[in-house]
């Protein structure tokens, strides 16, 4: 069932993050993204207290129902409002410049960049609630309530980072700082305090938040293709950061077993710093060699 559900919300994120963008009014394409991305934060906070509370009086088959029903709504809506795409009857997706956009740089950067971050994303969606639970002894509810602040603060750094990008600061720079909050946060974590989690969570969302933002947007406007190709552009950036961040989890869980938390945490934090100096100097290099990386330019 996860595996299904991943296919759909890799389906659909490329395509409404173009859509936002091309119905949107001109110059706030970046605030469109946030308001997009900000969305999806809000239906985890919005959706995950709702389940809670129906399976704990339906069951969880009977709220994986409903919750199934509710997303068909949303579906219907949502083919019924969005406006017909005038698709280009003679286009074909050729093969060169499928090569092309795979193989540009300036996009395997970015995936890179956002990497960095999910990682630390991925962990404390995964095992931040667990740990609180088990090695803190914090109640369920308190281990949820801040677990939950992770989408609190994308939810509201989303926008403001897509107002940021709109108004042409430098990409690179802001990908730079969020990889390092994040390894910062995930260093954090392994004091072992609930201070410490606290304020994890809320680094950990804020450099989500703002990473996602430039690196979708150097993703849209980096394609030059032509519309067609401006989803696949996104997607392949996402699709880089997942594939690349599927895998620590469970090595997170070895570290986890056979030496603590602590330890688990900050071998997190140091594969976001190795990621992020592994990009910054591809970065200088591609620079250095063509002179400039499109919109994505290193300092």
């Amino acid at each position: 069932m996860r595996f299904i559900l991943g296919v759909g919300l890799a389906l659909a994120f490329a395509p409404g993050v173009t859509l936002m963008a091309k119905y949107f009014r001109k110059g706030s394409e970046g605030f469109s993204l946030g308001l997009f991305s900000g969305a999806f934060a809000l239906g985890g906070l919005a959706g995950i207290p709702v389940w809670i509370v129906l399976a704990k009086l339906t069951g969880w088959r009977v709220s994986l129902t409903i919750s199934g029903a509710l997303s068909l709504v949303a579906f219907f809506l949502t083919a019924v409002s969005i406006p017909r795409d005038d698709l280009r009857p003679d286009f074909q997706m050729k093969f060169h410049n499928l090569t092309t956009m795979l193989f540009n740089r300036t996009l395997i950067l970015v995936g890179t960049m956002l990497l960095s971050t999910q990682l630390a994303w991925n962990l404390v969606g995964y095992f931040v609630v667990f740990y609180l639970e088990n090695e803190l002894k914090v109640s369920p509810a308190v281990a949820g309530l801040i677990g939950s602040l992770t989408l609190v603060s994308a939810f509201v750094i989303s926008p403001v980072a897509g107002r940021i990008y709109d108004n042409k600061r430098n990409p690179f720079r802001l990908l730079l700082f969020s990889g390092l909050l994040s390894a910062g946060a995930s260093a954090l974590l392994s004091t072992n305090t609930i201070y410490g989690v606290l304020i994890s969570t809320v680094a950990v969302g804020v450099s989500f938040g703002i990473a996602t933002i430039m690196a979708f947007g150097v993703a849209r406007d980096e394609v030059e293709l032509g519309q067609e190709y401006k989803s696949l552009g996104v997607a392949w950036v996402n699709g880089l950061a997942f594939i690349g961040s599927f895998w620590y989890p469970i090595l997170f869980s070895q570290v986890a077993i056979r030496y603590g938390y602590a330890a688990a945490w900050l071998s997190a934090s140091a594969a976001t710093v190795i990621l992020i100096l592994a990009s910054s100097f591809f970065a200088l290099a591609v620079s250095r060699r063509t002179k400039k990386l499109g919109r994505f330019k290193t300092p």
